[in-house]
């Protein structure tokens, strides 16, 4: 807890193109795409594939999260059918080099370059988990991508990219040849999803500092100006009670009370004036 109230720079892995806006104090500091650099010539044998991919290429990787050997049966060999009908051809990341019958169209490889990978003409999909640092690099380079979700925030990215309209989202659990096939083929064929991926790229870039030259900048001004004391927020040296607000909802709530209460006692005032008179009149004809 003592680190939470004495932190002078947060420096957070996003950006306004691979997340929703958000209003963050000045301490916080989106260095979407820090880690990304720019790109280098691919392994030979990856490079002459894709170069070879006269209808483009698709990539395929689910990263560590979900290996080849670690689907279920039906489901690999679902993916791999549907794919291995496309007139693309395939780079599957992935240890499936194994597999009896792997279609002509996909190359399997342990392991691939994936900034590398997606910055090459020729990719027109890719295919993911959805974890954050993948759809940065997809938006990155301006690649559709179709995510498969299976945990984490992973589910959020996907329908990121499905709302922004260059990508879409299929959870593992519910994937389907039909649904898979249907999503692949609308995201290859419907020119949309590759328009607002190239924008998406556009608005990525613009920036005014490359963000790991905006994460050292911050860095160096908290070093100068001895944490920046001045970019904390004031809400840190708050009671619980005052952060929560529940003091005002204290006075508000007692306001209520009060006003309820004189409205009730102004009430039975008048409701009394209004029935002495006919009781003296009563008292009268008695």
């Amino acid at each position: 807890m003592e680190i939470l109230y004495n932190v002078s720079l947060v420096l957070v892995n996003s950006h306004v193109s691979t997340s929703n806006p958000a209003s963050n104090l000045p301490n916080v500091v989106e260095v979407g795409g820090f880690h990304l650099d720019l790109p280098k010539k691919l392994p030979e044998h990856i490079d002459a594939f894709l170069n070879g991919a006269d209808n483009g290429a698709v990539y395929f990787s689910m990263g560590s999260i979900l290996n080849a050997r670690d689907m279920e049966k039906h489901k690999l060999e679902m993916i791999i059918t549907v794919l291995g009908q496309l007139k693309q051809r395939v780079l599957w990341v992935g240890n499936v080099e194994n597999h009896s019958q792997l279609p002509e169209n996909i190359l399997s490889v342990k392991w691939a370059p994936q900034v590398d990978v997606l910055a090459h003409p020729n990719i027109r999909l890719f295919i993911s988990h959805g974890g954050l640092l993948s759809l940065t690099e997809s938006v990155a380079c301006g690649v559709p991508i179709l995510g498969i979700p299976v945990h984490a925030d992973q589910g959020y990215n996907s329908a990121l990219s499905e709302a922004a309209g260059f990508g879409i989202s299929l959870p593992y659990q519910s994937l389907t040849a039909e649904k898979f096939k249907g999503a692949v083929h609308q995201l290859l064929q419907n020119r949309s999803y590759t328009e607002n991926a190239k924008q998406r790229s556009r608005v990525f870039h613009d920036r005014p500092m490359k963000p790991l030259d905006l994460a050292v900048y911050w860095i160096q001004y908290v070093i100068r100006h001895n944490g920046a004391m001045h970019l904390r927020s004031s809400a840190l040296h708050l009671a619980w009670y005052q952060y929560s607000l529940l003091d005002v909802l204290f006075v508000v709530v007692l306001l209520v009370a009060v006003i309820c209460l004189l409205t009730k006692k102004m009430f039975n005032l008048c409701l009394r004036k209004q029935l002495k008179p006919k009781t003296n009149k009563i008292k009268k004809a008695q």
